[in-house]
């Protein structure tokens, strides 16, 4: 992107996303096909993630089994602490 903290300035936006890692270099644009091999079950996306989980969708995550990037597992324990208060 050669953006200067793109990531954050999304986010700040209120655009936050899945990005997607470079696996090979060559050349992509616009209108070129991607293939999503994996979805989670639990259905919960990174808009809502970002805007904070209910219990409901805290637990969802939680139960959907392990590969979580910890930050995930973090903000959903930290989302039942809230709900239990």
């Amino acid at each position: 992107m050669q953006v200067d903290r793109w990531v954050r300035r999304f986010a700040e936006e209120g655009r936050p996303g899945a990005y997607f890692r470079v696996r090979r270099s060559g050349a992509v644009a616009a209108g070129d096909p991607v293939t999503v091999l994996d979805r989670p079950e639990h259905g919960v996306t990174i808009g809502q993630m970002s805007a904070g989980l209910t219990a409901e969708q805290a637990t969802a995550v939680l139960a959907s089994g392990g590969g979580l990037a910890p930050k995930v597992v973090r903000e959903a324990q930290l989302a039942l602490r809230r709900a239990a208060v």
